[in-house]
């Protein structure tokens, strides 16, 4: 049976095109490689640094981290190698007995841009 030329060629457009779509699907998701176990998923650009990304996170989590709060940033290893951007990963504690607010599920880069952490299954 032969297959005209026009469907064929229609056939692998729509293989590219499909192919394509399900590559850039996770292109905002970046598997960690030190740090945590699981993959980061980009959420926003909340500020133009790490400073001011970490600013705007605070104004984000004030509702649920009150004016009591310790900040500790965690050094992670990403599998990102589009540029030299580093990246924290972000706890907040109880400033008067140090217990844990928010456990480490949010991520910022030295960008500004922020991520949430998608853990790895137990």
């Amino acid at each position: 049976m032969k297959i005209p030329t026009f469907s064929m060629l229609f056939i692998i457009i729509l293989l590219i095109v499909s192919c394509e779509k399900e590559h850039n699907e996770n292109k905002n998701e970046y598997k960690i490689l030190l740090g945590a176990c699981g993959t980061i998923s980009f959420v926003d650009d909340i500020g133009k640094d790490f400073s001011t990304a970490r600013d705007s996170l605070i104004s984000i989590r004030k509702p649920l981290i009150g004016n009591d709060y310790i900040i500790e940033e965690v050094e992670m290893k990403i599998d990102y190698n589009n540029d030299n951007r580093e990246f924290k990963g972000i706890i907040f504690r109880s400033g008067s007995n140090q217990t844990l607010i928010i456990s480490m599920e949010d991520v910022l880069d030295s960008f500004g841009n922020y991520y949430f952490i998608n853990w790895c299954p137990d």
